[in-house]
């Protein structure tokens, strides 16, 4: 199959803009050119092997949602399965919140704590000690960790005893600073809770 340079375009774009990053921090990151990228962004340009596998783990994405257009990517593909809800982010509670938060907290992060903080009902994850610290002690918002996540899928068999090697795989290859430590905790201590529950069953 052909590969379709605006397709491409598209998606490296989105996966830019979904984080909310600046192409200038970009260049600063990856050391790809602004002008190179935007040409890349617009499909003027075919970018290299090289320059797709440096973004695709800058953006912390799978290459191949890239590349195989017959493949979609896995949040859209999810998200259009209804496995999750999309809420939605209100203006005034990110202003407030960003006159109160530490100053060096993500978009990301920020955007999260905003729609926990209107929602109430829900926890935060992260795994920033900052932002935990923000939303537990100033927010009073009930936070979580992924670890705690892991174990959860676990104990409840969401996955399975032979994804573990694959899912510490995928993340040491994604994560700048990965929590190996913490999700082989997490999934031995799944794994003790789960057996004492079979033992007073």
């Amino acid at each position: 199959m052909a590969l379709d340079l605006q397709i491409l375009a598209r998606r490296l774009k989105r996966a830019r803009e979904i984080q909310a990053i600046e192409v200038m921090v970009v260049q600063q990151d990856t050391g790809i050119a602004s002008e190179r990228l935007n040409q890349i962004e617009s499909g003027s340009t075919k970018p290299t092997g090289d320059e797709v596998l440096i973004l695709a783990n800058y953006y912390h994405c799978d290459f191949r949602d890239f590349l195989d257009h017959s493949r979609p990517a896995r949040f859209e593909k999810a998200r259009k399965a209804g496995y999750f809800p999309i809420q939605e982010c209100e203006l005034d509670d990110l202003a407030e919140l960003a006159r109160q938060a530490p100053g060096k907290l993500g978009s990301g992060e920020m955007s999260c704590i905003a729609m926990a903080y209107r929602i109430r009902s829900i926890a935060f994850m992260t795994d920033e000690k900052a932002a935990r610290k923000f939303a537990e002690n100033k927010l009073s918002l009930a936070v979580e960790t992924t670890p705690k996540l892991y174990a959860w899928l676990h104990y409840n068999q969401l996955l399975s005893d032979g994804d573990h090697s694959d899912v510490i795989s995928e993340h040491e290859n994604y994560e700048k600073r990965p929590l190996t430590p913490h999700f082989n905790d997490a999934y031995q201590e799944a794994l003790r809770c789960r057996l004492m529950s079979l033992n007073h069953k």
